[in-house]
């Protein structure tokens, strides 16, 4: 189950980039396999950062002109990325739905990082649709001119009632912070009706600009910084996100198939009881243990229900003890497992 966390902006430079950068980079840190797309403007993106030139561009990826290992550039164990070429002209909206539909036979997809498009283009589209997270990256000169208000708006209307968070970039002094995002909330959120909030600002720092020049991402050439901090905030925001939707799924797909194991007959042939309320906190304790995020789309969980039961069964056969109120399950009663 691959998360897609989308970084967009208005027109401008307003750190789109950096955030979705460094986002990436902070995630691929944590121990998360990430991919970062660059379908933004290549002149202002990862490319002109590093002195970038790849052999095949996103373009080429997505028109399968490439495979995969050719198309990414490694950026350390955890980090590739998908990047523009400096003469690469912009997608179009076929060639950016084609990209996020091969992207799946990326390696390192826990995370798909994307640095869209700038303002609201045709080719944006497919992005907001496909975004498990969107956020929009704003700067006060934007908010004092009404631009990242007219961004959000127009955002909003081609993202299907979509959530978006909006995060304030170069941001003042927390206290005038604060006022900014309550005024996008309340402008936005509360007058015009828009799904969003204001989940992050993030401060200008001085370091960032030598931190270009060294060709370094920023939370790793200043890691102790209030920018540093505020971008690796986010990233565990993102992932704990991405924590309570797998499982919320997974508790869906489960209450599913338990409502079904109790109400309807889909084995007449077996005569054992209806299950309980403590095998059911097992099996979903087991089956939580036990799955990661890209396995729970493939999951039969009636056949898993079918070998539990079978196992629980045979292990009452041989003296293991089940604890019915759901504290543990162990061989025997000298025997300690860690459950």
């Amino acid at each position: 189950m691959c998360e897609i966390v989308a970084f967009t902006g208005g027109e401008g430079s307003p750190g789109r980039s950096f955030m979705a950068f460094n986002t990436a980079v902070t995630l691929g840190m944590m121990g998360f396999g990430v991919t970062m797309i660059e379908i933004g403007d290549p002149k202002s993106g990862v490319c002109a950062y590093f002195g970038l030139e790849p052999l095949h561009s996103c373009e080429d990826f997505a028109l399968g002109n490439c495979n995969p290992k050719e198309a990414v550039v490694h950026c350390g164990e955890n980090l590739d990325l998908i990047v523009q070429g400096s003469s690469s002209a912009a997608l179009d909206r076929d060639k950016v739905g084609r990209l996020f539909t091969v992207a799946t036979q990326l390696e390192k997809t826990d995370f798909l990082v994307v640095d869209a498009p700038e303002g609201v283009p045709d080719s944006l589209l497919p992005v907001v649709l496909a975004a498990t997270e969107l956020f929009a990256v704003v700067t006060p000169e934007q908010m004092a001119d009404f631009r990242s208000f007219w961004f959000i708006r127009k955002l909003s209307e081609i993202c299907g009632g979509k959530h978006i968070h909006a995060i304030i970039d170069r941001a003042p002094m927390p206290e005038i912070s604060e006022i900014m995002c309550n005024r996008l909330e309340h402008d936005l959120g509360r007058v015009l009706g828009i799904n969003m909030d204001c989940a992050w600002f993030v401060p200008e720092d001085p370091l960032v600009q030598e931190a270009a020049r060294a060709r370094l991402p920023f939370v790793t050439f200043a890691p102790a910084s209030e920018t540093s901090l505020r971008i690796m905030q986010l990233a565990t925001a993102i992932e704990l996100a991405r924590r309570d939707r797998y499982q919320g799924k997974l508790r869906t797909i489960l209450q599913s198939l338990l409502f079904d194991l109790q109400n309807q007959n889909l084995n007449p042939v077996r005569t054992e009881p209806k299950i309980s309320p403590a095998e059911i906190r097992f099996l979903q304790r087991v089956i939580m243990e036990a799955l990661n995020s890209e396995e729970i789309d493939s999951v039969n969980f009636k056949n898993v229900y079918d070998v539990m039961r079978e196992i629980m069964e045979a292990s009452q056969n041989f003296g293991f003890a089940f604890d019915r109120s759901g504290r543990s399950i162990n061989a025997f009663q000298e025997a300690h497992f860690a459950s």
